[in-house]
């Protein structure tokens, strides 16, 4: 997400506080702390998935061709390993990257979506269909990629 998005978004919601605390009769202070506090959690979503994500190594590559296996129909994720090869060759860092690019590419932050838990259980067909398992079942296939 652009920073000037975050911040335009991060003033609408001071904004909106800003408001709630001016109209606001003084006598339900108990509903200005549940603006409050939604708001502050707002803000927590937005920063949050912004937020920027580092590897210990550049191990980007192998893990976008390791999801890709799993979910070859996922067009973020067959638009980052273009873009993370593009970079490699140049001898560019790959990373950080958001945890909203995270959970779009990532198949451990997402394997119980129906076209992952698919593929993973067609791989390992000890996999249930609870999230545990799938998780764990990817773990496995993931060791020995």
């Amino acid at each position: 997400m652009p920073q000037r998005l975050l911040f335009l978004l991060t003033g609408l919601v001071g904004v909106a506080i800003g408001l709630a605390i001016r109209l606001l009769d003084p006598e339900r202070l108990s509903a200005l702390g549940s603006i409050l506090a939604g708001a502050g959690s707002l803000l927590a979503v937005i920063w949050f998935s912004a937020s920027l994500r580092y590897q210990s190594r550049q191990l980007q590559e192998q893990r976008q061709q390791f999801a890709a296996q799993f979910e070859p129909g996922n067009r973020r994720l067959t638009d980052k390993l273009a873009r993370v090869r593009t970079l490699r060759k140049a001898g560019t860092p790959t990373i950080p990257s958001t945890i909203g690019d995270e959970k779009a590419t990532n198949p451990f932050l997402r394997c119980t979506s129906p076209e992952l838990a698919a593929a993973i259980q067609a791989r390992a067909p000890e996999a249930g269909s609870d999230a545990v398992t799938l998780f764990a079942a990817l773990r496995r296939l993931k060791d020995h990629f």
